[in-house]
């Protein structure tokens, strides 16, 4: 028997027969206006030294903003033992929050990162979800470097320097970016209509999908951030502990290209609900019971590789949901709502962890519990999409 495959173009038919006029198609397909037909651009070439350059800027971009934020862990262990030592963790806590809020929600969400990543669909079609999966390693990649450099860096230079050049650093590779990145199609500026800004409120899918990566984002920075202090908390050495960051984000590394791989094979859907439900059980088996170095380190490494395709693959889903033209509006505006959780997650987790006199269990729950809450909502999108068949590739 043959496996039932929703495909963009799938999508698309079925909105025409319906005559409906919902954005509630695959991405490919671009809104007239005026009119409600929708007009395909020529086919996405998949090859040639040009899309491949806008792949190595993307990468850049990737590797400078998310690669940062996942090291974030870093800092707060450092704070919390050097600069900032007479203020709690849930204090402390809001500096990564508001770094993480800032990137997703102030200028990067809009501009920065939307913009590469929503430039792939023009060069790729076929290797889509192989692409994203190679542009979203530079944030893993990122997420190895920054942790290893600064603490080693700190030591040896003092922060102010180790700063520095980590921003000399994020410089040379977002000037990169900058000669790389551009679309295949022409630019086209026109200023989105007020049916096309409030569209997306209004479809029941795409509103599933940012309410489950919305809380998504509140379980899935808590390990990231924690990860190093519970770590010390439990009797983890600073050194052994400082590579814990590193650790984690090589294991996302091999998730997002094997997310992106499968996610051509089986379904962008399909392969992020999966391993986000594994991510959230992870965090209640195995990060709740880990007392020691051993447990704590396999967490690192099975978490991260299960967290690979929140990155790799969300720019994916929102491609299937949306209109060509409003694929970067609607990429911005999934990052922007969870920059909201990005800002008050830490803080709120720091909060449980002083109520629980020192104890990391609470917060571990508090992570676990909407990690699968989050993911239970993005299966929503899928089985609206699909119905209950368990082999459609979606």
């Amino acid at each position: 028997m043959s496996t039932p495959r929703v495909t963009d173009q799938s999508i698309s038919t079925v909105a025409t027969r319906n005559g409906s006029s919902s954005a509630e198609t695959c991405a490919g397909n671009e809104r007239s206006e005026k009119g409600g037909t929708w007009n395909a651009p020529d086919e996405a070439p998949d090859r040639g030294l040009i899309a491949w350059f806008m792949v190595l800027g993307a990468w850049c971009v990737l590797f400078c903003s998310f690669g940062w934020i996942n090291s974030i862990g870093e800092f707060q262990a450092y704070y919390e033992q050097n600069l900032l030592r007479q203020y709690s963790s849930s204090k402390i806590s809001w500096i990564p929050s508001l770094q993480i809020f800032f990137m997703f929600a102030m200028v990067l969400s809009d501009t920065s990162i939307a913009g590469p990543v929503s430039c792939i669909p023009s060069w790729f079609s076929k290797k889509r979800g192989a692409v994203y999966g190679i542009v979203s390693s530079g944030s893993s990649i990122g997420g190895v470097i920054f942790p290893i450099m600064i603490s080693k860096l700190i030591t040896i230079l003092g922060f102010p320097w180790t700063m520095r050049i980590c921003a000399f650093m994020i410089l040379f590779l977002l000037i990169v970016a900058n000669l790389t990145v551009r679309s295949r199609l022409r630019p086209n500026p026109r200023k989105l209509s007020k049916e096309s800004l409030m569209r997306p409120f209004h479809e029941s899918k795409t509103m599933l999908l940012i309410a489950g990566f919305f809380i998504l984002t509140f379980g899935i920075f808590v390990p990231m951030n924690y990860l190093v202090t519970a770590a010390m908390a439990e009797g983890m050495g600073r050194n052994l502990a400082e590579y814990l960051v590193a650790i984690l984000n090589t294991g996302s590394l091999f998730g997002r290209l094997g997310a992106g791989i499968f996610a051509d094979k089986i379904g962008s859907y399909n392969i992020f609900v999966v391993v986000t439900y594994i991510a959230g059980i992870l965090v209640l088996a195995l990060w709740i019971p880990a007392s020691n170095n051993p447990g704590t380190i396999v967490f690192a490494v099975v978490f991260g590789f299960a967290t690979g395709a929140y990155v790799a693959l969300a720019p994916g889903l929102v491609v299937k949901l949306s209109p060509f033209a409003e694929i970067g509006y609607r990429t911005g505006l999934l990052f922007l709502f969870a920059s909201i959780s990005g800002l008050t997650t830490n803080p709120i987790a720091g909060a449980i962890l002083q109520h629980s006199d020192g104890s990391y269990t609470g917060m571990k729950i508090f992570s676990g519990v909407l990690l699968i809450v989050g993911s239970t909502l993005v299966l929503g999108v899928r089985l609206r999409q699909t119905g209950l068949k368990v082999n459609a590739i979606f």
